[in-house]
């Protein structure tokens, strides 16, 4: 991921060139008219390209060559129509150099809508739309501090710890990974790194800074620490602690450093408010929860010396699996997510069609035998039912997998899954 500087300049490709279909006319009058609508769209390319302050400079073509070879696409943009995206690059290019922009309306709602687009395509910029100010036609963005904004000369020493972290996660990925190897290393590694902040829910202590970077003010007085709402992927990435959408927006920044397209979808999931991602692996669209992938999240309880590992339950799910628990806002049309192929439990071989009970002893007496934990999903309740009841809660399971003491936890909120990890007493 490039610093905030740079995408600023770089955030958009340049769209395919438009081609010219006209009638039969005189040979030389066509190709004179096609040489003009060439150069017209050629314009027009870098219009929608670079913000007003690169026109003209000595940067621009190799600024449109390297956004020409973007490997990310941005998924709410391409959701919107000719005007929204007008708007999206007009609120992107204020937010990005943080500056006020003319737009041509004044209804707050409808920037609000197009500045959260923004937001959900680009997380570098952090909460800095969290005050969109709207008069006579202006826009004018409001930052809350932590990334990119928090004291004036800070920021590229933020960004770059940011920068620093992503590359340590993609330094731990083969050259030949294909997406499932990469999204799955980023979540596991932001699992095993990042804490979840239960002080921080509700994220009101925040200082916000408006476009000219003088004028403070807090949301909640008394507020003392500029980043501790846990908002942001510097709060996750570099601070190591976050709450749900320092963890989207983390794990977002992670994927698109490694050339995955990813988005962050905020609504509510169990009631309350929520944010995880939609990332595209190999092709296909799938939902992934980096939140709940943090068993200190989820709360699963293992003995001080061994490792529960990610919570794979919402790892590259489909939009069936997700409904049960997650309810996505309107903010921009959402994929019917229907792939299973990067789901983590049939790409693993863990998806269990019938209550095969030697299977999971097999995979139980590899995983337990290692001291590591296990994960299984069954494809219908009935297969759940019977393997959880007739093996797991009876311990005739240890029979099969050699062992005489495990641990267990089971879920059945629509994504039925039992998961085993080996038995060690404290000081043991």
């Amino acid at each position: 991921m490039r610093s905030s500087q740079e995408t600023s300049e770089e955030a958009f490709r340049i769209p395919e060139r438009r081609k010219s279909h006209r009638g039969l006319i005189a040979l030389f009058i066509g190709l004179l008219l096609c040489a003009c609508v060439f150069v017209a769209y050629e314009w027009e390319d870098f219009s929608y390209a670079l913000p007003d302050s690169l026109k003209g400079s000595a940067r621009e073509q190799a600024v449109a060559d390297q956004a020409q070879a973007s490997k990310v696409a941005w998924y709410a943009y391409e959701t919107l129509g000719e005007d929204d995206q007008k708007l999206y690059r007009l609120v992107y290019e204020a937010l990005a150099e943080k500056s006020k922009v003319a737009f041509p309306t004044d209804n707050r709602n409808e920037l609000r809508r197009i500045a959260d687009c923004v937001q959900a395509d680009h997380p570098e910029l952090g909460d800095t739309a969290a005050a969109v100010m709207v008069e006579g036609g202006i826009f004018t963005p409001a930052y809350v501090a932590g990334v990119p904004l928090v004291e004036e000369g800070q920021e590229a020493e933020l960004l770059a710890q940011v920068e620093a972290a992503a590359d340590e996660c993609a330094a731990g990925v083969a050259p030949d990974a294909d997406d499932y190897q990469k999204a799955k290393h980023a979540f596991e590694w932001l699992a095993s790194r990042v804490s979840y902040g239960k002080d921080l829910e509700g994220g009101q202590d925040r200082i916000v800074i408006n476009a000219s970077g003088k004028s403070r003010f807090t949301l909640d007085e008394g507020s003392s620490t500029p980043r501790e709402h846990g908002q942001t992927l510097y709060n996750a990435l570099v601070e190591r602690k976050a709450v749900c959408a320092g963890y989207a927006r983390a794990f977002q920044y992670l994927l698109q450093h490694m050339g995955i397209e990813c988005t962050v979808v905020s609504g509510t999931a169990q009631g309350s408010l929520h944010a995880w991602c939609l990332a595209k692996l190999d092709g296909n669209y799938y939902y992934i929860d980096p939140t709940w992938g943090d068993p200190e999240y989820t709360g699963e309880q293992v003995s001080s010396q061994q490792e529960m590992g990610a919570d794979f339950r919402y790892f590259a799910v489909t939009s069936a699996d997700l409904e049960v628990t997650h309810v996505p806002d309107d903010t921009f049309a959402l994929p019917a997510c229907m792939a299973t192929a990067d789901n983590y439990y049939v790409r693993e071989g863990l998806l269990f069609d019938k209550p095969d009970a030697e299977r999971l002893g097999a995979l139980a007496l590899e995983s337990l035998g290692k001291g590591l934990p296990l994960s299984i999903r069954c494809a219908s309740l009935e297969v759940y039912e019977d393997l959880l009841h007739n093996w797991v809660e009876t311990g005739d399971i240890g029979r099969l997998a050699l062992v005489e003491r495990y641990q267990y936890s089971s879920s059945d909120q629509g994504i039925y899954t039992i998961t085993l990890w080996p038995y060690a007493q404290e000081g043991a």
